[in-house]
């Protein structure tokens, strides 16, 4: 099989019928604006993507069609991420059931929780290469991946250790660069807008039936606006990302593909803390600025055997990630606060068997890896930092029984070579049952671990302590879904019913007080009254397991379909609600968040186009102020309208107006968003 078909059956873009919800308002009258356009060769493309068979790479070890999948996955594609000119990945992701994300204003520190969980309890995957930033707890900030380079985004929720290890409580994130058509194209885009924002991207990629090459950049500036609050000075940011994607088809068996990320991220922000050694005094800046570099490697291999029914994989990656902090004074004078590297590398094996017993098809993976996580910096470990090695063993076995009910098994055994911690294993079920055209059954249960982090344990910063006695988080979760074809204007609904709990979830001790007599203490022996500070106990910070288990539950719904064969409606909500073992409720965990999305073909004046509405709300919230005080963060409501315009075969016009009725609003106590902003873009194809 030539390489770009075997690639672009995994690669390719496809709508997923599980994504969006029972949100739906009043269509605009956007007939108003525009005239309907259906053109011959429009209505044929659509007739061949029909037939092609919808497949999600990422809730198996192989990739599986869409029906047979019996975790709950959304998938953005092609076509979705271009209509919402989005920036960076996680605009995309609000609006996947189950997601809530919070954002230190416009470039700060980008979480996002999958089901309630952890920011570090979601593996963030691009290209098949783990992201996760060992020196930050095993989290990848997502303010540093613009969407230049993606061509597809699946959002796999649910406890995933079974088969992608300790990064996965929550679910995983898998995000796939374009796999070029055969020839050569090229692109360029740039827009200007609002906080001196600019954007500037390239694309360009050639294929043959043997072998294929991309590059593309991206570069976004922008002055920004105050990151605090309580402050006025604009904090800007600069981003320059590239990415490389190299594949060749060494024999009719045997394929070899390369991939590359490269982002460096200067952004600054507010508030600063430099201890000066020689004058032995502390100094607070209001000018500091953070330097991020990452760089992600993966090579991969496949080999066929019995004429494709067995397949070996190879496959290495590395990540490297560098953070530098930096304190201005008024006299210009720049000041190193602090720097940290991660590091993490894996190297695995998997074979794949198609066999089949009792009438019925199987699907046996085994796959083995070893992995390397390392975490150096000034405080990391008392500078001396740390490292974890682990080796895995992973089997997955899948079933078709040939009367529309699909099933799968997955364990995994890790091996923690220095056992810091001890061996685990977790284990994955999935069930899928396509009851008729109109009614499928999805439902999974499954169990996960998260291991500590070397910054966790020994601290990341100098008033944290050592607590080499931390254990991992581990949880067990299920879901069940329905998903249904409604007959109507092509809808197709899914309603999914999720638990998931957390035990040994970790948080931090702020030691007596933290230093500041103004807090409110916490009532550790529930008699109602907020203790006393303990003098014998230190005033520093240590991370620390909450006892007992953490408990997630909610509801998500999602419709996606055509309205009156004029508009692609996709809609999500989710009901959630997370408590701690003592009751109280986990922050930054809306308990509502729902997400419409209108988009319209048109023709104006002879030329196609498009207008696309896009609607989030995000429910009240909890979230931390200064430990261990918390603070409601309001509801709000965001609307954005962009719209795009083919001036010619090559040349397009696109606008968008983000947070159009000026919405105030914050997702982090204490950090600005920015209001009403516009941008205005030119994309050139060759």
């Amino acid at each position: 099989m030539h390489l770009i078909t075997r690639l672009s059956q995994i690669g390719k873009s496809y709508r997923n019928p599980i994504l969006i919800s029972a949100l739906v308002v009043a269509i605009l009258p956007f007939s108003v604006f525009a005239q309907s356009v259906t053109t011959e060769e429009e209505d044929e493309k659509e007739k061949v993507e029909s037939t092609v068979e919808e497949v999600v790479v990422s809730a198996s070890r192989v990739p599986v069609p869409a029906e047979h999948v019996g975790s709950s996955v959304t998938v953005f594609n092609k076509e979705d991420i271009e209509k919402r000119q989005a920036t960076h990945v996680h605009e995309l992701l609000r609006e996947s059931p189950g997601l809530a994300v919070s954002q230190q204003s416009i470039s700060g520190q980008t979480q996002l929780r999958i089901r309630g969980s952890e920011g570090n309890h979601s593996l963030v995957l691009f290209d098949g290469i783990e992201l996760s930033d060992p020196v930050s707890s095993d989290e990848f900030y997502l303010q540093h991946l613009p969407v230049f380079a993606t061509d597809r985004i699946e959002v796999l929720r649910g406890s995933q250790s079974s088969l992608y290890g300790s990064e996965a409580i929550g679910g995983v994130i898998n995000i796939t660069s374009p796999i070029p058509d055969e020839g050569t194209t090229a692109r360029l885009s740039i827009s200007q807008g609002s906080l001196s924002k600019t954007k500037l991207n390239s694309y360009i990629a050639f294929a043959s039936e043997e072998h294929f090459g991309s590059v593309a950049m991206s570069h976004i500036n922008s002055k920004g606006l105050s990151a605090k609050s309580d402050n006025a000075e604009a904090d800007g940011l600069q981003q320059t990302s590239a990415h490389l994607k190299f594949g060749t088809q060494i024999s009719e068996s045997l394929d070899i593909s390369a991939t590359a990320l490269l982002v460096n991220n200067d952004s600054d922000y507010d508030e600063c803390d430099y201890f000066d050694s020689d004058a032995n005094e502390n100094y607070l800046s209001d000018d500091c600025r953070g330097d991020d570099k990452k760089r992600a490697v993966g090579i991969e291999l496949n080999y066929e055997q019995l004429d494709g029914d067995l397949t070996h994989k190879f496959k290495f990656f590395n990540t490297r990630h560098k953070r530098f902090d930096y304190a201005y004074f008024s006299d210009s004078s720049k000041n190193s606060i602090s720097s940290k590297q991660g590091k993490k590398s894996k190297i695995e094996y998997q074979a794949v068997m198609n066999w089949e017993a009792l009438d019925t098809d199987q699907i046996t993976v085994f796959a083995l890896n070893k992995e390397n996580n390392e975490a150096i910096g000034q405080y990391v470990a008392g500078g001396e930092g740390g490292r974890f090695d682990t080796k895995s063993f992973v089997l997955e076995q899948r079933m078709d029984f040939g009367n529309n009910i699909f099933t799968s098994l997955s364990g995994r055994y890790d091996d923690n070579k220095d056992k810091q911690f001890k061996d685990y294993k977790t284990y994955r079920g999935t069930l899928a049952w396509v009851v008729n055209d109109d009614l499928r059954l999805h439902t999974s249960a499954g169990t996960g671990v998260k291991n500590p982090q070397v910054s966790e344990l020994y601290g990341w910063s100098s008033d944290w302590v050592a607590n080499p006695d931390l254990k991992p988080e581990t949880s067990k979760s299920w879901d069940l879904g329905f998903e249904f074809h409604t007959g109507v204007s092509d809808l197709t609904v899914d309603l999914t019913y999720f638990t998931n709990i957390v035990t040994n979830l970790i948080g931090s001790d702020c030691g007596r007080d933290c230093g500041d007599e103004t807090r409110d203490l916490i009532d550790n022996d529930g008699d109602g009254e907020t203790d006393e500070p303990d003098e014998n106990k230190p005033n520093v910070q240590k991370s620390v397991n909450n006892p007992g288990e953490s408990t997630i539950k909610g509801w998500e719904l999602s419709i996606l379909g055509n309205l009156a064969d004029r508009y692609d409606v996709s809609a999500s909500a989710t009901f959630l609600r997370g408590f701690g073992a003592d009751g109280k409720e986990l922050v930054r965990r809306p308990s509502q968040i729902l997400s419409l999305n209108i988009n319209r073909q048109s023709n104006f004046y002879g030329n196609p186009g498009s207008i696309n509405l896009n609607i989030q709300h995000v429910g009240k919230q909890l979230d931390s102020t200064t430990w261990p005080n918390v603070a409601d963060l309001p509801k709000y409501t965001l609307v954005n309208l962009g719209a795009k315009l083919n001036l010619n075969p090559n040349l397009e016009l696109t606008g968008k107006i983000d947070n159009l009725f000026d919405e105030n609003y914050s997702e982090i106590w204490g950090y600005n968003k920015p209001g009403r902003t516009i941008n205005l873009g030119l994309r050139y194809t060759f």
